[in-house]
């Protein structure tokens, strides 16, 4: 594996991809990139973008270099696992081109992460060549706004143009003032069956459909299934989601009952997709609408949040502790607070770790620790661990904001 740097080691990043070979890394610095980069044939190749103080580095061709296909920011072909991380797409190019961000063209494996896209025909565009399609796509935390077309069948956050066959996972992206926000085709052909996961998505202010999933517009008999939850879909003027109607098998909403938080108290349930439209009560105040958001007759979602899931569902302050100096009292024999202490909490068996900083009271605060035994805390001044505890966790639905008090941890100095 070999690090490449851009300008660096090679002026342009096109250079740097005919450069690189399998395992590599293309870091691009913060700049101007005018140019249409094409990764082919080329499998694990990364290619990430480094704020070096003046953004992320910004690739906007100002003419098709690879007429061959439609002209792209970045063009990714028969190039298996490979990484677009963090860098910003646009496309100026006019004259009756197909201006996108990034072409995904028969290509498996990719990840496309942390992407600003903007003033394009269609942020990211997936095709097929020949018979070969793509499967296995992650699309995570990907900023796409102002997707702008005259023509009302382009104006895409993500295209899906008949090119996947299965496992696709959109989550955490913004999808803002555009025409469509996602559009997913599976491959038409015998015996296809789509997979899509999309969760934790915005859709706002889309002019036609925020997720829209169709099959069988051809001559074959694909199908698909969607599992689409904590999305939220706000001022859509169309429709917020359109699935095939006997085609797409929908749960639009968490598959099995999931902790999560209202009123700062923790709770265990189904959780579905937020809809501005959608108006209803919640008699048992538990963060969930009562009557469902109908799409059709064929896709319901059973359990509509009462809010845009953010902060209102996850901020529980389940576990509170308190950091003092043992060495240095008030007059009064107080103790006094050390704010700025790391505390973090680990499972041991999962491995997840949560981490927080004291305040100014000395007080520390974990919204969602890890839950299981052995739970390992410990506090950290400079670096160095100073306090470590083993507590067991246990999810108790119906405790208040403090049901856990860890021991109070105290420094000598």
């Amino acid at each position: 594996m070999a690090i490449i740097v851009v300008p660096d080691d090679y002026a342009t990043i096109s250079l740097a991809v005919a450069a690189a070979a399998a395992n590599d890394e293309i870091q691009v610095k913060s700049g101007p990139y005018p140019e249409s980069v094409l990764i082919d044939s080329k499998d694990h190749i990364t290619l990430v973008g480094i704020d070096t103080g003046t953004g992320y580095p910004v690739v906007e061709p100002v003419a098709n270099d690879h007429p061959a296909y439609d002209c792209a920011a970045i063009i990714v072909r028969k190039s298996n696992f490979a990484t677009i991380d963090h860098i910003v797409v646009k496309n100026a190019v006019v004259g009756g081109e197909k201006n996108y961000g990034i072409l995904i063209r028969a290509s498996s494996d990719v990840v496309v992460q942390g992407v600003e896209a903007t003033a394009l025909r269609s942020a990211i565009v997936i095709q097929v060549e020949g018979i070969d399609t793509c499967q296995r796509l992650v699309f995570s935390s990907n900023n796409f706004h102002d997707i702008l077309y005259a023509d009302l069948s382009e104006g895409f956050g993500i295209d899906d143009q008949a090119a996947t066959e299965n496992e696709v996972t959109v989550t955490n992206n913004v999808f803002l003032n555009m025409q469509y926000g996602i559009g997913f085709n599976p491959r038409d052909a015998v015996g296809v069956v789509g997979k899509y996961v999309i969760t934790d998505n915005t859709f706002n202010t889309i002019a036609q459909t925020g997720l829209a999933v169709e099959c069988n517009e051809g001559a074959g008999t694909n199908t698909a299934t969607v599992l689409a939850y904590r999305n939220g879909f706000i001022a859509n003027t169309v429709a917020n989601i359109h699935f095939s109607e006997t085609t797409v098998v929908s749960v639009l909403q968490t598959p099995s009952p999931q902790v999560y938080c209202w009123k700062n108290i923790p709770r265990l349930g189904i959780i579905g997709n937020w809809y501005s439209q959608h108006v209803g009560t919640d008699v048992n105040d538990d963060g969930i609408f009562d009557n469902p958001e109908i799409i059709s007759a064929h896709h319901i979602d059973t359990a509509p949040l009462f809010h845009l899931w953010g902060s209102e569902y996850t901020s529980c302050q389940r576990i509170r502790g308190y950091v003092y100096d043992a060495g240095a009292t008030a007059s009064d024999n107080v103790p006094i607070p050390m704010a700025g202490v790391t505390v973090t909490a680990t499972n041991p068996e999962t491995g997840v770790v949560q981490t927080a900083v004291t305040d100014a009271a000395g007080h520390y605060y974990f919204a969602l620790p890890p839950i299981g035994t052995g739970i390992v805390v410990e506090t950290k001044v400079n670096g160095y661990v100073t306090v470590k505890t083993v507590k067991d966790v246990e999810l108790t639905s119906n405790l208040p904001i403090d049901f856990y008090l860890w021991n109070v941890h105290r420094y000598n100095t």
